[in-house]
């Protein structure tokens, strides 16, 4: 059990470190390595307990995988209570944990193969992404962010596609370290192993993906305030703020005359459509500025993106809200037991289906927050016509955690996928520029009241991610579902068979 231990612990801690500031995505390739050394065995066994002890590592891996991941969520004590936090962390990391238990056993008991281990992973990466809890965070594909290159795969079929590719890449030094080890070469077979991996590093050089013939130019200042969540909060505070976003605008105005500002996420607590200081001071610009803010209408309220330009206004309400964040689900149950919501007093509504807003010449699909997570909302933009992505993110609720740099990494696989430029900006950052390509043009500093200005000039790439989707995540689903399917049935013969 202690060896067991061990090499679980080296997987997760491998796999971690893959999604390192320091740019460390070649441990991708290997950080699975340990895991499939007590995995692939098992599968090979013709153990009575392997179901059991297949579902039981994956479990193990899991949970320590995903309650490290997630331990971002301590920083939200500062607005809750450690009893909420708390359950919140443990519940939520044992649930998504039966995701890998699952993996585990289905690849162990229902395949024979060590190349079905891409195939199922990439399924339940996939069936844990979705749904009202779904959470993509720690999706492998996912620590390959910043290598362009092995990111254009996500041009063809999502993050997914990348999965699977540094899935297979785990697999071949598998296999090659087990050769090793028992001194057992299959020449036949290493030398397919290592065609393999040529194959997957040459092929990016053959994507190149038509591109649409309009050249889109646009200038764009994003203003990163710097305050912290409890001063937002601060009725005494807000004022100083709206000052500071409206003072580091005007400078924008003189110094490089941009076409539209940007302003984060609530960039200030409160109604602020509602005021008519706020709408007088967006006139005094006389620039146009995207920003998120709070809305009321209705009788309902939203976390919404408006475009302010010339006395008019375009809205995109939040459609992806966080559970237990912006919402409560389960509301009546949860005060059955007397617990509160995680976040007192977040209540927002859904927003409609998103559609891109219209801005001069251009189309701009629009996420707030955690909505960059999700492939399927910046699609249905992208779909609708978007030639430009906007993020408006509010990074103080999770202080100088890790998660502000995973999620900014979320982003650039949004631009490659769909083929068009990515902008996000945030409260304490990270605010960047990113290319069709997932190139960050130019990024801001965590923690800095900064200001980050470009003059862009893209073509919109037409990826086949625009026709294929999500294939290779549902082509894995129906693979592993098969694989279970014929499972059970050879279960049922050699039952019937015993009696």
């Amino acid at each position: 059990m202690g060896i067991t231990l061990i090499l679980i612990a080296l997987s997760v801690g491998l796999l971690l470190a893959g999604f390192a500031p320091i740019n460390a995505y070649l441990l991708g390739f290997f950080a699975l390595v340990p895991l499939l050394f007590l995995l692939v065995p098992l599968q090979r066994s013709n153990a009575q307990n392997k179901v059991k002890k297949s579902a039981l590592i994956g479990f193990l891996f899991g949970f320590l995988y995903m309650a490290l991941t997630h331990l971002w969520l301590f920083q939200l004590l500062e607005f809750s209570s450690l009893l909420s936090i708390s359950l919140l962390f443990i519940v939520y990391s044992l649930a998504l944990a039966l995701f890998y238990a699952s993996a585990s056993l289905v690849f162990v008991c229902f395949t024979r193969s060590l190349w079905m281990f891409p195939f199922i992973w990439v399924a339940f990466e996939y069936l844990r992404s979705i749904g009202k809890f779904g959470n993509p965070n720690g999706v492998i594909g996912y620590s390959q962010a910043t290598n362009t290159w092995l990111l254009s795969y996500a041009s063809i079929s999502s993050v997914a596609l990348v999965s699977f590719v540094i899935l297979c890449l785990n697999c071949v030094i598998y296999y090659g370290l087990d050769s090793i080890l028992k001194r057992s070469f299959n020449k036949r077979l290493l030398a397919l192993n290592a065609i393999l991996v040529v194959i997957i590093f040459v092929m990016p050089v053959f994507f190149q993906w038509p591109k649409d013939s309009v050249f889109h130019r646009l200038s764009v200042s994003l203003i990163q305030g710097n305050h912290k969540q409890s001063d937002k909060f601060n009725p005494s505070e807000r004022q100083s703020i709206k000052q500071d976003y409206f003072r580091l605008s005007l400078q924008e105005v003189e110094t490089h005359k941009p076409e539209l500002i940007i302003w984060p996420e609530t960039f200030c607590v409160g109604l602020n459509l509602e005021s008519r200081f706020f709408i007088k001071a967006l006139n005094q610009l006389e620039t146009p500025v995207l920003f998120g803010s709070a809305r009321y209408d209705d009788k309902r309220y939203y976390n919404s993106a408006v475009l302010y330009k010339n006395n008019s206004m375009g809205i995109y309400d939040k459609n992806q809200l966080m559970p237990f964040g912006e919402y409560w689900p389960y509301k009546s149950l949860f005060r059955f037991f007397g617990l509160s919501n995680i976040i007192p007093g977040a209540e927002y509504s859904f927003g409609a289906q998103p559609q891109p807003l219209q801005f001069n010449n251009l189309s701009i699909g629009l996420g707030i927050c955690l909505e960059s997570l999700y492939a399927k909302h910046f699609l249905m933009q992208r779909l609708n016509g978007a030639d430009l992505f906007v993020v408006m993110a509010n990074g103080a609720w999770f202080k100088q955690s890790s998660i502000n740099e995973r999620h900014l990494h979320m982003g650039l696989v949004r631009a490659v996928e769909n083929g068009v430029p990515f902008i996000q900006c945030s409260n304490i950052g990270l605010s960047a520029f990113v290319s069709a390509e997932g190139k960050i043009l130019h990024v801001s500093t965590l923690k800095q009241q900064q200001v980050l200005h470009e003059s862009l000039s893209w073509q919109t790439i037409n990826t086949p991610y625009l026709i294929v989707g999500q294939g290779m995540a549902l082509f894995s689903v129906g693979l592993m579902l098969l694989l279970c399917l014929k499972g059970f049935v050879e279960y049922l013969s050699k039952k019937k068979s015993g009696l």
